[in-house]
């Protein structure tokens, strides 16, 4: 997406601030929100250790897991449920970043959990890094 206002246009209910912690001519690995998980994306573009960049990610993108299993997935806090019909909609906090997962009553009845996550409690979920998208013009050089 071309800014902020485009990736919330197109269906992106998260957009991340994320410091680049290494980068190859296949991707980078990022640290979400400061103090939050570290996570590799899939990219074209090139940027040095240290720099902020911004990306953007759909709700349904996320899955809910039992545990931490790979370096895609990341442990969060429940902030708020909303039930959407057949989907499940978390409100949970990462690091400073909150965001949006959208995760099918399915796979919530799935993830080895004996009743719905509350607000407080502690899920893992996990992003394929195809799905985190970079917000064009969004880099900042750390100081």
């Amino acid at each position: 997406p071309a800014n902020r206002f485009v990736a919330d246009f197109i269906g992106f209910d998260n957009i991340l601030k994320a410091e680049v912690v290494e980068s190859s001519a296949s991707g980078a690995l990022l640290r979400l929100g400061g103090d939050g998980p570290l996570l590799r994306y899939t990219t074209v573009a090139s940027h040095p250790p240290g720099a902020v960049i911004e990306v953007a990610a759909r709700a349904n993108a996320f899955h809910l897991v039992p545990q931490v299993a790979d370096e895609q997935c990341f442990a969060a806090e429940v902030e708020g449920v909303t039930y959407l019909g057949d989907d499940v909609e978390f409100r949970v906090r990462v690091g400073q970043n909150g965001l949006i997962a959208r995760i099918s009553d399915a796979e919530v009845r799935s993830a080895g959990t004996v009743a719905a996550p509350a607000a407080g409690d502690r899920i893992h979920l996990r992003i394929a890094p195809d799905e985190l998208i970079e917000i064009n013009g969004s880099m900042e050089e750390s100081a």
